[in-house]
């Protein structure tokens, strides 16, 4: 009786441990690859063209963006390729 508790006790934590491992490495390795992500899905979204008048600083392209949408910008993603 106590042989097979413990045994069943011994696979609950082992799964349990598994399952919280494979969700680890599952977020991390979507994590290292954030980048690379965010250019595949959001391709659209992270290029703009370049207008004739010129490049905004980054200050004043932030103050735009938050008076035309009223919410607070909490990243700006710079390419420096």
């Amino acid at each position: 009786m106590m042989k097979k508790t413990l045994f069943q006790l011994h696979w609950l934590f082992g799964i349990t441990a598994g399952l919280v491992l494979a969700v680890m490495g599952i977020t991390g390795a979507l994590y290292s690859f954030q980048e690379e992500l965010l250019r595949a899905f959001n391709a659209d979204v992270l290029t703009v063209e370049v207008r004739a008048e010129g490049v905004l600083p980054p200050a004043e392209l932030v103050r735009r963006v938050e008076a035309a949408q009223g919410d607070t910008v909490s990243m700006l993603w710079v390419d420096v390729r």
